[in-house]
């Protein structure tokens, strides 16, 4: 069983590199998922219109560049939540984000690779 603990203790060692695109973020996040065992499937749909950067097992994770916006982010995340096959949510950022640490009913927290 693949935990949110488990998807976060894979992806401690990433750090922010100066100008990266998110898609380089992505390959080093499945680099380290792959590394640590953990089963995942990349741009996975969950609904219409409703597709996730990777799910690990039932742990959604999604990938920012930057500082996102607030409402946005939490918007995105809500309508993950939503989705059966989303149990817990850990949103990978390089700047800062600050989400609640239950979305719909699911856990959910905000790995700040600046803080990494």
């Amino acid at each position: 069983m693949v935990t949110v603990e488990a998807v976060e203790r894979a992806l401690q060692p990433l750090r922010v590199h100066a100008v990266r695109e998110e898609w380089a973020l992505q390959a080093d996040i499945a680099a380290l998922l792959q590394a640590a065992g953990l089963p995942f499937r990349r741009e996975c749909p969950l609904a219409p219109g409703c597709r996730i950067d990777f799910l690990a097992g039932g742990v959604g994770i999604e990938v920012k560049r930057g500082r996102p916006a607030a409402k946005p982010l939490r918007e995105q995340v809500t309508r993950y939540a939503r989705c059966p096959e989303v149990e817990a949510l850990l949103v990978v950022v390089e700047g800062k984000a600050v989400l609640p640490a239950r979305v719909g009913g699911k856990p959910c927290r905000v790995l700040s690779l600046s803080r990494n």
